[in-house]
């Protein structure tokens, strides 16, 4: 019997786009998707899994087609040996149990063991940044990055996004506690992601420090210790005193070294988010961990749904920098919006690509949305004081696995929204969880559990929302992304260019007109703008023209000169040369969930 061919078709496409590609009527596809539970008109778009799903009912193979900016991934993550090819540092991610010294190990480690100056100029409460370790007589100076994940969460991210960003997991165990069900959880998720394992045994300076009893335990999760004749390393060391720090760098590199980290410097850049806010006079910035090639200012990027122009590079010391290299964490503005964390950043050589990279991205999200993929909450929450909250009736199929549900959604929560559950249980949905659910208006979700057709109906009946999974962190993604819509809206203001004025020329009844030099970004007129000196405004108003010597022009790039007329309110007769005309605009968006 000859071979099937495969039918192929994109990531996202359109229902008519696949009834043509399997010709098939329209009408048929619509059923095949209404009986897997996917109500979509003709010209709705739909994900591949999907497209998939309804092609092997109809009995045809479909194969996916090779999206470019994913091919673009795969060429640029492959190290050449023809270009220019070299050893990065290793990324270690820190991971434990919250009461075992795992802040006070890395603050210890940035305060400690690093080449002179270097540990003052690091900025503290930020989620990654790299130490330099003064080299030993002969050799050369290493650098190491570490990455501080908000959460074991985080890598369920990276998971979702098939984004191995860590070279190496660091499991801190308190000697005097032992492993705690935290610390299993990180086991867990490193052998999840397939990385290596090393372990900080913290606390030795306490007098109820046990090391063969912490060994003993790690060995029953299969992470025996060498001297026990395992594999696994072992390092004893206290945050305290500062004891086994240097142990613990050197079994750092020399665990990585084996597996001969190497990275192209000659190709465009790929990374991965691991940080992303709003910050006041900047506007959308994301933390990018490098994971090969070289990124620029100026360069076109995309970061999930969003895209832009880099405008600056910061190291984790607030230093501006021009390029960032393999292993090097590194904030970047001039973003659309603020992506998710574990997103994969991608180069473009225009801006046109970079964006439409974006869009196909949150079409393929609008895609899944549409198939049920994500929790669909229709409640606007509950106001309660300041504070919105997020009710929820959920039921599992495991205590285990109730039990994990209610851990996560416990420390869901900031100043503005909250996770309360209101009813949860073990077993299939049922008419009283539906009841309970619209008493308390509240949508219902489910952990590998089953909704009977009857209930299915109360619940439609009731206006009650029911949602399936059959994976935890997708379960705990939709949760995020509902509260995400619950969170008000912040007015922030985004910095557009800077001009230094190097003269006054006229006044006009509150017109000024001066010449300045342009420092940054791009002028434009019709732009907000105050007047600076130093952090004191003096006047704020707008940008009513530009011009370059008599002609009036649209804008004035960094580096040029120009007069401009600016219709102002405020300190105006103080302006002089020196003072700072900064160009910005008002949005109004979410505020960051930081969760």
């Amino acid at each position: 019997m000859p071979e099937q061919t495969a039918v192929k078709i994109p990531g996202v496409l359109t229902v008519k786009q696949l009834a043509d590609a399997l010709n098939q009527p329209v009408t048929l596809v619509i059923g095949k998707l209404m009986q897997f539970g996917v109500l979509a008109t003709i010209n709705e778009d739909i994900d591949f899994d999907t497209a998939a799903i309804v092609a092997d009912d109809f009995g045809i193979l479909v194969e996916r087609e090779i999206d470019p900016s994913q091919e673009q991934i795969r060429q640029e993550d492959m190290v050449s040996n023809t270009s220019e090819v070299t050893t990065r540092p290793p990324i270690v991610t820190i991971m434990g149990h919250v009461d075992h010294g795992k802040t006070s190990l890395l603050d210890k480690i940035r305060s400690t063991n690093v080449a002179g100056g270097e540990s003052g100029g690091i900025t503290q409460h930020i989620s990654s940044y790299q130490i330099e370790i003064a080299p030993k007589a002969g050799g050369e100076k290493r650098v190491i990055t570490f990455l501080d994940t908000p959460g074991h969460s985080a890598f369920e991210a990276m998971r979702r996004h098939g984004a191995r960003i860590t070279d190496l997991v660091v499991l801190v165990v308190a000697a005097d506690d032992g492993i705690k069900p935290q610390t299993v959880e990180a086991i867990n998720h490193a052998r999840a992601m397939s990385v290596p394992v090393l372990v900080a045994i913290n606390k030795i300076d306490k007098t109820e420090a046990d090391l063969d009893k912490v060994k003993a335990q790690l060995a029953e999760h299969n992470l025996v210790p060498e001297d026990w004749g395992g594999k696994t390393i072992t390092v004893p060391v206290s945050a305290m005193t500062g004891e086994g720090l240097d142990d613990l760098l050197e079994m750092i590199l020399l665990s990585t070294d084996l597996r001969e980290l190497k990275a192209n410097l000659d190709v465009p850049a790929v990374g991965v988010v691991v940080e992303s806010n709003l910050k006041p006079g900047v506007g959308p910035v994301a933390t990018v961990l490098i994971q090969n090639g070289t990124l620029r200012t100026t360069h076109y990027v995309a970061m999930g749904d969003v895209s832009g122009r880099v405008r600056t590079l910061t190291d984790h010391r607030g230093r501006r920098i021009n390029e960032a290299t393999p292993s090097m964490p590194v904030e970047i503005s001039g973003l659309s919006g603020v992506p998710q964390f574990g997103e994969q950043m991608m180069v473009f050589e225009v801006e046109r690509d970079a964006k439409e990279a974006a869009r196909t991205f949150l079409r393929s999200q609008s895609a899944k949305r549409a198939a049920g993929q994500t929790i669909a909450i229709q409640s606007a929450g509950q106001k309660e004081g300041q504070k919105t909250i997020l009710t929820l009736v959920v039921k599992a199929d495991a205590k285990g696995s109730l039990e994990a549900i209610r851990d996560q959604v416990s420390v869901m929560k900031n100043e503005d929204v909250e996770v309360r559950v209101v009813s949860d249980g073990i077993g299939d949905i049922s008419e009283g969880d539906i009841t309970m659910a619209s008493t308390a208006k509240a949508p219902v979700i489910g952990f590998h559990v089953r909704i009977p057709s009857a209930v299915k109906q109360l619940a439609d009946r009731e206006k009650v929302s029911v949602t399936l999974f059959s994976v935890i962190y997708e379960l705990f993604d939709a949760i995020r992304s509902a509260l995400a819509e619950l969170m008000p809206e912040i007015t922030i203001e985004e910095e557009l260019a800077k001009l230094q004025i190097l003269a006054r020329f006229r006044d006009n009844r509150k017109r000024v007109v001066v010449g300045g030099r342009v420092e940054d970004g791009t002028l434009t007129p019709k732009q907000l703008v105050k007047v600076m000196r130093g952090k004191e405004v003096l006047a704020q108003g707008k940008l009513i023209t530009v011009r370059r010597g008599k002609d009036e022009v649209r804008q004035v790039l960094a580096g040029s000169e120009c007069g401009i007329e600016l219709d102002l309110t405020g300190e105006v007769t103080d302006i002089k040369e020196g003072d700072t005309v900064v160009l910005y605009r008002l949005e109004k968006q979410k505020k960051p969930l930081g969760l």
